[in-house]
């Protein structure tokens, strides 16, 4: 989605020609090269996460060597530029659309010390210039270029409202960017790169792109993957009132916080079509929610949400996260335990991960995160990282048991079962284990 903004921004606001090079579906290092030399670009932009960070620096090496100018962006690029530079002709902080529209209209000059949220390179010197401060209005960007996209295979593969129905397709959409909150896994680096207040795309222009979606791919699913979507509650009326006054037939998700959302608004978004939120529960451990996440919410508050959502016809889904610093085995036992008390029809249990610039890298580094700065030994699905602690193999057994104990508990046994009826069910049942191994 955020290249996908990037390339419609760009085609709008530059005289550039935009092509994507998404490797979802050809994960083959030579994928990448065939087009780079069918494209013969001016410019590569690559995009940087902590799972993808391996590739796209050995992508860029490769572009280098090859003479073509490399620019780095997204979060790992905005919160380590020093870790990144040196295979880069610039990078990028923070969000994309306006510096890499001035780039392009900047394209050839030998002085860009007047573009905020660039490092660059000046002869030999990396010049670092000041942050950026001037976000884009969100309502500016057009809807992502899905036509650069493989979107046949992205609709196919899609997986979000599985639990309704395997052989229906759908799609993702945005409609706000930034967190407001302070969890110590995300925060403060999700505020470098899109500020610190949550801003939001106005609900007229989220139905717009509904209707669009509608048009040209026949869709009536989507997912909402805002960090969080129930936030601001006014907003959210307007847009579950939209999609009722404008008899707008899709069945949607998105993601929510528990002390976020009540009965009231799980009832209206309900009538307006909602039947799956994703909530991040995290651990059944107080302590842990308090003094190592500093997630603000109540173990009891959750399931009481949980409990009347599902009465409501809402599906959920809950995230947690396994191997907390200090997390005792007792603790970690008791949140497996305690995710199948919660009538959950989904569950994800990931690997405590201090990331870059986060406050729980802080934590863990003492001062000095060089250890934690390697990303390529950083993966959340599959990769334990936290150092003094239980072994990586250990914190593994316990993300298996907790799988295991979750989908072959006789209610959810369901949702296996359902997937090994299509072929279609098999392989997306096959893409959401690989993503652990």
């Amino acid at each position: 989605m955020g290249v996908g903004y990037l390339a419609s921004y760009l085609k709008k606001n530059t005289e550039s020609d935009v092509y994507i090079i998404d490797t979802t579906f050809a994960r083959s290092f030579n994928f990448v090269l065939e087009k780079l030399r069918e494209y013969k670009p001016d410019i590569l932009g690559i995009y940087i996460d902590v799972v993808m960070a391996k590739d796209a620096v050995a992508i860029a090496d490769w572009a280098k060597a090859n003479s073509i100018f490399t620019i780095l962006g997204g979060p790992q690029a905005t919160i380590l530029p020093e870790a990144f530079i040196e295979h880069a002709d610039i990078i990028v902080q923070g969000e994309g659309e306006l510096i890499f529209a001035k780039l392009i209209k900047n394209f050839g000059e030998k002085d860009l010390s007047h573009i905020a949220g660039i490092w660059w390179k000046k002869g030999k010197e990396v010049v670092k210039n000041s942050p950026n401060h001037d976000f884009v209005n969100l309502d500016d960007i057009p809807f992502p270029s899905r036509e650069l996209l493989p979107m046949d295979k992205y609709l196919y593969y899609w997986n979000y409202l599985d639990v309704l129905d395997i052989q229906k397709g759908g799609t993702t959409m945005i409609a706000s960017r930034g967190c407001s909150y302070s969890c110590s896994y995300c925060q403060p680096a999700l505020k470098k790169m899109f500020g610190g207040r949550l801003r939001s795309r106005s609900p007229g222009n989220v139905i717009e792109e509904i209707k669009t979606l509608q048009e040209r791919y026949s869709i009536n699913r989507i997912f909402f993957h805002d960090d969080t979507f129930t936030v601001d509650h006014s907003w959210l009326k307007e847009f579950c009132e939209s999609l009722e006054d404008e008899r707008i037939s899709i069945l949607w998700g998105c993601n929510s916080r528990i002390d976020t959302v009540n009965k009231n608004i799980l009832t209206m978004m309900y009538q307006s079509g909602l039947r799956k939120i994703h909530f991040g529960i995290e651990s059944a451990s107080q302590r842990i929610l308090d003094d190592i996440y500093n997630k603000n919410i109540r173990i009891d508050t959750a399931k009481e949400i949980l409990f009347l959502s599902k009465k409501i016809g809402i599906y959920n889904m809950g995230f947690f996260m396994l191997g907390a610093p200090t997390e005792t085995v007792k603790e970690i036992n008791n949140t497996i335990a305690f995710s199948n008390t919660l009538g959950l029809d989904e569950a994800s249990f990931s690997l405590v991960t201090p990331l870059a610039g986060t406050y729980l890298n802080d934590r863990e580094s003492n001062g000095s995160d060089a250890m934690y700065r390697i990303y390529e030994h950083l993966n959340y699905y599959s990769r334990y990282s936290i150092k003094g602690g239980l072994s990586h193999k250990r914190v593994k057994f316990f993300q298996l048991k907790a799988f295991v104990l979750f989908y072959l508990y006789p209610f959810q046994l369901i949702y296996i079962i359902k997937h090994l009826f299509s072929a279609r069910g098999i392989k997306k049942l096959l893409i959401k284990i690989r993503r652990t191994i």
